[in-house]
């Protein structure tokens, strides 16, 4: 029925869950912590035609920032790189490539290093490849190379 409304009852915010659940047809999402509370005014609010989300999942719906360096990184890792094979080509320490996945991962709202490439390759409801930056680095920022 084109009619039917559905809320989920979620037991967390975490990963891709709420993400997943809008793209699935979901109008409005609980979590379980705050059932009591917010599950009536969900109810109202989705009949009434709108989408409910709980605070703390917004940055999971919102298109993540990343800083130029994260999308280097985050394209690099779409392709399958490894850390050392990053921190290689972008002549930067392999500790600073794990602190930049660690970054992008959270931004993402992922877990891993393929939900993220899955995230931004998914033409339904990822973030999109077109943000991500695969350019050669700049010789003129490379300080070391005549070292």
């Amino acid at each position: 029925m084109s009619g039917t409304k559905v809320v989920l009852v979620a037991p967390n915010a975490e990963g891709g869950l709420v993400r997943d659940a809008i793209a699935c047809g979901a109008d409005g999402i609980v979590l379980e912590t705050e059932l009591e509370s917010s599950l009536g005014p969900t109810i109202y609010c989705v009949l009434a035609g709108q989408m409910v989300v709980p605070g703390v999942a917004r940055r999971t719906l919102d298109r993540p920032v990343l800083s130029a360096r994260e999308r280097h990184v985050a394209g690099m890792v779409v392709l399958g790189c490894t850390n050392a094979e990053i921190a290689a080509k972008l002549h930067i320490a392999e500790t600073t490539v794990k602190s930049h996945v660690t970054s992008i991962l959270r931004k993402l709202g992922v877990r891993s290093r393929s939900e993220a490439s899955a995230r931004i390759l998914d033409l339904s409801n990822g973030v999109g490849a077109g943000f991500l930056s695969i350019a050669e680095p700049d010789p003129a920022l490379d300080v070391f190379r005549n070292l």
